[in-house]
């Protein structure tokens, strides 16, 4: 029912909205208008209840329902701190002195499928360098059957043994962007040579060594795939007694590192040792490459061309 108000003069009801009496023409009191105002006061209220309400969702919908697109960043820049995301996942970085900040999307690749020559493989699915880029790699350590193919001197010399690869090392060699040849050498050094040269000389031999994986594995390769050369050098003596450790066909061991995926300015350099620094506490061969060998305590790697 519409408000109403009571005509003192003929007590009749009017509309609440009416000045004078529609019966007797009487003025209506005053409260009539008042009602009037009170009416077009609590609806212009609740308007601007409305357009507060509807304001404040378009501001905080962003924050509490963020785009599956993704944010836009209109100014970014590489910072190095970084919080590793899950998988599929952004890996955002921490905001520089200016206040920039930078979100990398990365999308591991899975882990291949492990081969019949390979004696252990450790997939690192995702690892980043010293400036927040990203990249994945899988390290092969082969059987001692193709470790022992690298003991011999006549091999390394010739380069006329080839190593048949299975079709899952093929296939495995030809998904990687890039195949690293890592070359070591054994602490073992030529009677009659001082320390020095014998480092110098078994140095060569890892480089020697390094190539001839390459040699290995080039033929097998498509036209993409990178072929990179590290030589981690002479392994440190380990003497008991003076007497040189009698078994180190462990410190020759081949070893070949799959880049499965890598960012466009990533440093393979500082990916890889922080690769090995991880790998280094489930198997002590990684730390022992970082700590042993001649050629790996420096900053950067050894890289053949």
């Amino acid at each position: 029912m519409s408000p109403q108000i009571v005509c003192k003069q003929c007590n009749s009801a009017n509309p609440a909205r009416s000045q004078f009496c529609k019966f007797c023409g009487s003025r209506l009191p005053v409260r009539s208008l008042l009602t009037k105002i009170s009416w077009f006061g609590w609806s212009a209220a609740m308007l601007a209840w409305s357009l507060f309400t509807i304001n404040l969702v378009a501001v905080t919908q962003p924050m509490l329902f963020p785009s599956q697109k993704g944010p836009v960043i209109k100014d970014s820049v590489n910072t190095g701190a970084v919080i590793d995301g899950p998988v599929n996942g952004p890996v955002v970085n921490f905001p520089d002195n200016k206040g920039h900040v930078e979100v990398r999307f990365y999308s591991p690749p899975p882990k291949p499928v492990k081969p019949h020559e390979v004696q252990r493989d450790d997939f690192v699915p995702d690892v980043t360098d010293s400036k927040g880029a990203h990249a994945s790699f899988i390290i092969y350590l082969f059987s001692d059957e193709y470790k022992w193919r690298l003991g011999s001197w006549e091999e390394l010399e010739t380069g006329e043994t080839r190593i048949p690869f299975t079709q899952q090392m093929q296939t495995n060699l030809n998904s990687a962007v890039e195949v690293i040849c890592v070359g070591a050498s054994s602490e073992e050094i030529r009677p009659g040579l001082s320390d020095e040269d014998g480092r110098r000389e078994e140095e060569s031999r890892a480089r020697r060594r390094s190539e001839t994986i390459a040699m290995w594995i080039r033929p097998q390769l498509f036209e993409h795939v990178r072929v990179r050369k590290l030589n981690i050098g002479y392994h440190t003596p380990e003497r008991l007694l003076g007497q040189i450790a009698s078994e180190t066909s462990d410190q020759r061991r081949i070893i070949i590192v799959l880049v499965l995926k890598e960012e466009d300015d990533v440093d393979l350099d500082s990916a890889l040792r922080k690769s090995f620094e991880i790998e280094g506490t489930k198997h002590p061969i990684y730390e022992t490459i970082l700590t042993k060998y001649s050629l790996t305590k420096a900053a950067r790697f050894t890289w053949l061309d």
